[in-house]
Parts: structure tokens; sequence; C-alpha cells
């Protein structure tokens, strides 16, 4: 690391960021090369499950219902993250990512392209749309990260997120893993289609992990995978083990708590999105995603993946 690099990180320890370049320092810091590298250096077994997603679009939720198919609906844990770890960050939290898990399949998540993502699994791969993703990570860094209202949502969407953070931009994250549509170790869901029919999804993903649930079992673990409860129960759900770790590694102040379970809308960038980021947005859906896949829309993507559930 340069001095130079240290030298800002020793000047931001004890406060949060308060600009888009001291954002970026610390996601530098907390999402590093180690951090990526212990990802791709995992060794899976074919039975085991990675969910993957861009940041914000939904994993904690596909955390819940893949532990609660496997358990039949366990919620004998302190928070999700100990139960499904998070390859990126293990080394913050001593978790030893090889040991015994509570049932089979072993789960675990990741924010990495698939080119960084440990090979030779099943992999569960959640979209959303960009918009909701964007301001969703937003408000999860707001507050905890740097101080509220020092980085509006523009500046957010134009410094950060449309550039690429640390785990590269969410276009080319999605299109990694699209490529591995037709391998049958790989299921796509939206957030959209969990919202709009959760007991289908854990219906398909438990016939993906070739887990038999009865309908008593569906439901509970519908009942346990919906926003209300895990709103309820958001202890278990807003990762204060990881925050405290990290921010005893990085040198954050402690006691502020991000919204993990917000408000799971879709479409509720409406109203609270600046159009010029809308527009940017739209715009770069054209560049990234129909130029390149012929996909024109994010409607388009929800409606592909619904119809290949539907057969």
């Amino acid at each position: 690391m340069s001095n130079s690099a240290n030298a800002q990180i020793n000047d931001l320890r004890g406060r949060r960021a308060e600009n888009i370049q001291e954002l970026t320092v610390y996601l530098g810091q907390i999402f590093n090369a180690q951090a990526i590298a212990q990802a791709a250096a995992f060794e899976p077994r074919p039975s085991d499950v990675i969910i993957a997603t861009y940041p914000k679009c939904g994993t904690t939720w596909m955390q819940q219902i893949v532990h609660g198919i496997r358990t039949g609906g366990s919620m004998n844990f302190n928070d999700i993250t100990e139960v499904v770890p998070w390859f990126e960050i293990v080394h913050f939290m001593n978790i030893d990512i090889n040991a015994p898990q509570e049932a089979e399949p072993r789960a675990f998540k990741t924010h990495v392209g698939w080119a960084d993502a440990p090979k030779g699994a099943r992999y569960i791969v959640v979209m959303r749309n960009p918009k909701d993703a964007l301001l969703s990570f937003y408000h999860f860094l707001r507050g905890w990260i740097f101080v509220p209202d020092s980085i509006s949502v523009e500046q957010f969407a134009f410094d950060l997120y449309c550039k690429g953070g640390p785990f590269g931009r969410y276009w080319d994250h999605v299109r990694s893993w699209w490529e591995q549509r037709d391998q049958d170790n790989y299921f796509f869901v939206t957030f959209d289609e969990m919202k709009s029919d959760l007991a289908g999804v854990v219906r398909a993903i438990s016939g993906f992990l070739h887990i038999e649930l009865d309908d008593q079992t569906v439901a509970n673990v519908v009942k346990q995978s919906s926003f209300g409860f895990m709103q309820e129960h958001k202890s278990k759900f807003d990762d204060y083990p990881l925050r405290v770790a990290i921010e005893k590694a990085v040198g954050l102040p402690q006691g502020n708590q991000p919204p993990k379970v917000r408000a799971g809308k879709v479409g509720g960038y409406k109203g609270e999105m600046p159009d010029s980021v809308i527009e940017a947005m739209d715009a770069l859906w054209k560049q990234e995603m129909e130029h390149k896949l012929g996909i024109r829309s994010y409607q388009e993507f929800c409606d592909r993946i619904a119809d290949h559930h539907r057969g």
C-alpha cells in the first residue's frame, strides 16, 4: 500500500467518510484484493449452494430462504451470516469456511462476479432492478460508512455506483452470471418474482436443491422469509457481528445500525431518485444490456426468467 493510501486511512480512523473519495477508501479496506481472492480460492463440493448477487439485490432474503428450506425452518442462529457464510468477509469474523454447517447442503454467499467465484458448486443467482439496488446500497452505507447527507444520491450514483465499486459494475456482474444460464447447476430468480410469488420461488428452489418439502413446511419457510417476519427479527439479519468486526478493523465509529432489511420494495426508487440518475441508468441499460444481450429492459429480464421457471 502506498504512503498516500496509508495517510488517507490514518486520517479517516475514528470518523465516517464525508465524501466519495473517503467512502471509496473505506470500501477498499473492507473489500480488498484479499477478500476477493478468498472467494476464488474456496474449493466447494458439488452439493454446495452458493448465493450469488450484486450487493443489495436480495442476498439476505435468499440466505434466509435457503437456510429455511434445508433446515425445515430453523431459526437457531444469532445472525444469518453465521450459518450462511460470506466468502469475502470470513477473515473479519474468524469463520472457518470449511466447518460443518447446521444442515446440508452447505450454503454460502458471494458478491463477486462469475470469474472470481468458486467453481464446481450449485448457484442461485438473484437479480434486482439496478435502480432499486443502487438506492438500497446508498441507504445501507449512509450513516454507517459515511455521514448522513454528506453524499447525495446523485453523487453516489455517478461517482461510485455507475463507475463500479469494490465488486465492479452492476451490469458487468449480471452479464457474467447470465452467461451461465443454460447450465443445470444454475438457478436464476429476480427480486420481483420473490416479491410476487414467494411460495412458488420456495418450491422452485427446494426442487433445485433436491429437497422435498410438504405444504406445511413450505408455508413456514414462506412465513419466516416474509419482510414482516424478518423485520420483527431484524437482529438476526443486520450483520451485527460482522459490522462490529469491520468497525474495529478499519477504525469506523461504532454504534450505528444500517437498515439491512429496509423496505424491500419493487420500484422503490420512484419519487426518491433524481431524474438525472434515472436517465443515466436507462442509458446504461441500453448500452450494457440491450446492445450486448438483446434484453431491452429490466422487465424483459424478469419475464424471461419467469417464463423459464414455468417451463
